[in-house]
């Protein structure tokens, strides 16, 4: 996505990307709050712009919206949950309760779930607990098996050897047919290796988090230009 300076925006009476989505937003709450906006469902946003968190608050008030919150953590006691801090995957959803002014224990759970929490559910909320509240985990009476069914520990030597093995499970289960596979992780240099890995066997991998311009062919020639 590319953006000019305000003032050639100016001149040329155009909008960056992101003032065009702010103001749509804007236009569209303004027109909810005329009335008559019948049934409005929001889902599968966490609101972590700023825009996006005041239009989900305006659909949160409609007398027919909705709001789908994905993924909240039910289960975190209200001193972890006081105690979130902005890398936790669950402060996008606070700061958005936060701003809607509705507290967690208002949320209503979907009519056709169901409202027991899995086993692995509780485990992995435990797992990213804040660090200030680990003291918690003493009052946890262990789980049952059922909780880690499935999974496995790989511990690797070097970042080489863990994007090695990575690739080697994922192109074992793209051995299945019409089976699938991805890997999460927020390390954006492993997601590289294990793409690079997969190359050599011809398989292209769709990496979400896309290229860093300082790697893609302009930002290279540009990066080499500058250092010669």
């Amino acid at each position: 996505m590319l953006f000019r300076s305000p003032q050639i925006l100016a001149d040329e009476g155009r909008l960056d990307p992101a003032t065009h989505r702010n103001a749509l937003f804007a236009a569209q709450i303004g027109i909810w709050k005329q009335g008559n906006a019948g049934r409005v469902i929001a889902a599968g946003s966490t609101g972590s712009i700023p825009a996006t968190a005041d239009l989900l608050a305006a659909i949160a008030r409609l007398p027919e919206g909705s709001v789908v919150l994905p993924g909240l953590d039910r289960t975190l006691d209200d001193e972890a949950w006081s105690a979130l801090d902005e890398t936790h995957p669950q402060s996008g959803l606070k700061h958005l309760l936060d701003r809607i002014g509705v507290p967690r224990e208002a949320v209503r759970l979907w009519p056709c779930c169901d409202d027991a929490v899995s086993a692995r559910t509780r485990l992995v909320a435990e797992a990213m607990r804040p660090a200030s509240t680990t003291h918690r985990w003493r009052e946890l009476g262990g789980f049952p098996e059922d909780a880690i069914d499935g999974l496995s520990e790989l511990d690797c030597p070097s970042p080489r050897e863990e994007a090695e093995a990575i690739a080697l499970i994922m192109r074992e289960a793209l051995d299945v047919p019409e089976r699938t596979c991805a890997l999460v992780t927020p390390d954006r240099r492993l997601a590289g290796r294990v793409a690079r890995e997969l190359a050599r066997w011809q398989i292209d991998v769709d990496d979400s988090g896309g290229t860093p311009l300082g790697q893609t062919p302009p930002g290279t020639f540009l990066r080499l230009t500058a250092s010669m």
